[in-house]
């Protein structure tokens, strides 16, 4: 009996410590809150350890925003803002500061393989995998790579395969294409224009003799040491022609093929143009006559020198100088305040200002006495006796 006693006692025991790991309810405690508190505590342990990404200092802050960068995910040359980030935080562990120096290494390395506009699938992947090449070299060209590498989970090198995508996945390669036509568009705006518009003036001159002011469009140009008028439209104001001391020879700027083609230029009218609001008229100067001029008056340097004419060509403005008017841009006349009468002179029209209101009322009044009179029948008088 005993010994069915002890063995049936180390049956349960082997039972019980077979089932312990599983069964934590059916022991003391504690184990598992000492379990409990190692993992709470590593947990602990390796959030404190972890390291915080670093607020953006006033030199970083100025750089993104000089360079169309992003506040949240902290790259430069981006299409999107922090408000519609669809980036996450760069990575804490391999953040460094940015500098410029990473901003100028990025622009000269996009500046290179940005020559030719890429318009098909194939070659645009082709300037993606170039531009990804030269960032992954810039990695070599540094001492210290992280200082010019932004921190984001994008460009990080990572994973131990064998693969060709050692440096960057499809996502980093379309994440710098992106970057890169965004920073083509930014140095395309230092590009000077191929043409401009001209600068003409809307004017008037005076027509024939008892005739109407002609408008006309006049062509501005500084760079022209004359003031030309077109033959045509010198003889159709019947302008008188005078002659010039010393023929003027001038030869074509792009002559046609063959001999040069020299034009002799030998008479010359006076000249007086208006602009149409009435508000500022030119000095009279003399006009050269040109055959074939491609426009009816060109004015040149003497006519800018002689009024006084300023010509600021980023504003498209040609200003007088002496009276401020702009003979391109024309603004609304503004007129004066008026002065503020006296309480003296307030009342003084005021007693002008009944007076003639007085005279008034009795022409008025009178007027309609005169309509009034003959307007009614007369009536008889009442006879008291036939009433009776």
């Amino acid at each position: 009996m005993h010994a069915e006693n002890a063995n049936f006692e180390s049956i349960m025991k082997a039972t019980r410590e077979s089932t312990r790991h599983a069964n934590t309810l059916a022991e003391p405690s504690h184990r598992v809150n000492t379990n409990n508190n190692f993992v709470t505590n590593n947990a602990a342990s390796s959030s404190a350890s972890r390291p915080i990404l670093p607020k953006l200092s006033s030199v970083e802050w100025q750089l993104l925003y000089d360079n169309e960068g992003c506040l949240k995910c902290r790259r430069f040359f981006v299409q999107h803002r922090s408000a519609a980030c669809p980036n996450d935080f760069p990575d804490a562990t391999n953040y460094k500061a940015l500098t410029q120096s990473f901003i100028d290494l990025i622009k000269k390395h996009l500046r290179k393989p940005l020559a030719a506009v890429m318009t098909s699938v194939a070659e645009t992947e082709a300037v993606t995998a170039s531009i990804a090449v030269l960032i992954a070299a810039v990695m070599g060209m540094s001492r210290n790579p992280t200082a010019y590498i932004p921190s984001n989970a994008l460009s990080v090198i990572e994973g131990e395969s064998d693969s060709d995508m050692s440096v960057s996945d499809r996502n980093f390669a379309a994440a710098i294409a992106n970057q890169a036509t965004w920073a083509l568009m930014v140095l395309n705006k230092d590009l000077a224009p191929f043409t401009v518009p001209h600068l003409f003036w809307r004017c008037s001159i005076n027509g024939a003799a008892n005739g109407f002011p002609i408008m006309l469009a006049a062509l501005i140009d500084h760079g022209s040491h004359v003031v030309l008028i077109s033959d045509e439209f010198a003889n159709s104001l019947f302008l008188k022609h005078h002659k010039l001391f010393e023929p003027m020879s001038v030869e074509l700027a792009m002559p046609a093929e063959g001999p040069k083609r020299i034009v002799c230029l030998s008479e010359w009218v006076k000249l007086k143009l208006y602009d149409p609001s009435g508000m500022w008229q030119s000095k009279t100067v003399r006009a050269i006559i040109a055959p074939s001029l491609c426009v009816p008056v060109i004015l040149g340097g003497p006519f800018l020198t002689h009024n006084n004419i300023v010509i600021v060509h980023m504003a498209r403005t040609a200003i007088d100088k002496l009276s401020g008017f702009d003979l391109l841009n024309l603004k609304p006349l503004s007129l004066p305040p008026q002065p503020k009468k006296k309480l003296k002179e307030f009342f003084r029209d005021l007693q002008s200002d009944h007076k003639f209101m007085l005279a008034e009322l009795d022409m008025v009044c009178a007027e309609r006495k005169c309509k009034l009179k003959n307007m009614f029948e007369r009536v008889k008088p009442i006879d008291v006796v036939a009433a009776v």
